[in-house]
């Protein structure tokens, strides 16, 4: 609770050391006024691993205003500051009458979001029976899931064709990851599905266009689907008739992050993935 001093109180008139007295009572004074300040503070954690989306309020509760502040690191002068990383912060809130508070204030973050995977190959190069599996920790449960192409948002997969795969995990604070390349081969002949299809991505990462370079072992129909890590298809083109192929393709647009390049034909599929920033 705030003191407040009384000189009137202090100093008597009738005191016959009075002027003593007054000078001992404005010391006192001085010193209650400069030492009663006090202050707490509100604050939001970061909601995904490695963002910077943190707040930290003072909330000045003893102390003459206007109030000013100071913080450490990023010599703020505001009552709030936010865009925090996680880390530690020391603010000092400075009333009028010269008296201040310091906050020692911890911003945490989640643990990284991980997943590992195990898979089951395809029994022939035709079988649509593998499976593959993730389990994920880190973040903030339960967890969403959206497998490329298929969008189901379960933990594993099933009815998977010799191809790559991947997927996208979403957190509870709306974290997403996306995966490494899954392959999914089979039990006999696992060369000879992954030389169908060879394609590369450059450059990576990207900022307004990307190339693609696709090639087969004979002329074949294909398909170039691009996808963001929500499973969400924002580019579908068709190549008829083609072995050797290049593609420019203008992402200008595309929002920063990882998006996935599928080349789907008739005999298989193969994705990667590129950055773009």
């Amino acid at each position: 609770m705030t003191k407040f001093f009384n000189l009137n109180l202090c100093c008597k008139k009738n005191n016959f050391l009075k002027k003593i007295y007054f000078v001992i009572c404005l010391v006192c004074a001085s010193f209650i006024l400069h030492s009663q300040c006090s202050s707490t503070y509100t604050s939001t954690q970061v909601t995904c691993f490695n963002a910077c989306n943190g707040t930290i309020t003072v909330n000045p509760i003893t102390g003459i205003p206007p109030f000013t502040y100071l913080w450490v690191p990023g010599g703020q002068t505001t009552q709030v500051v936010t865009g925090l990383c996680a880390g530690n912060y020391i603010v000092n809130c400075i009333a009028a009458n010269g008296c201040y508070s310091t906050l020692n204030i911890t911003i945490t973050q989640p643990a990284q979001i991980t997943t590992t995977v195990t898979t089951i190959p395809a029994s022939c190069n035709i079988c649509c029976d593998g499976s593959a599996s993730a389990v994920t920790s880190g973040g903030f449960p339960p967890y969403v899931y959206n497998w490329f192409p298929s969008g189901n948002p379960l933990a594993t997969e099933i009815g998977l064709c010799p191809g790559t795969y991947s997927f996208s995990v979403t957190d509870a604070n709306g974290c997403v990851v996306g995966s490494p390349l899954i392959n999914i081969g089979n039990s006999v002949g696992v060369q000879e599905q992954s030389e169908i299809i060879n394609f590369s991505i450059f450059p990576n990462p990207v900022f307004e266009f990307i190339v693609l370079e696709t090639s087969f072992q004979s002329t074949k129909d294909a398909s170039i689907i691009i996808s963001n890590v929500l499973g969400q298809i924002i580019y579908v083109n068709t190549l008829q008739s083609v072995i050797n192929n290049n593609n420019k393709i203008d992402i200008s647009t595309y929002q920063n992050g990882i998006y996935f390049v599928q080349i789907l034909t008739k005999t298989g599929s193969a994705v990667k993935q590129f950055l773009k920033k």
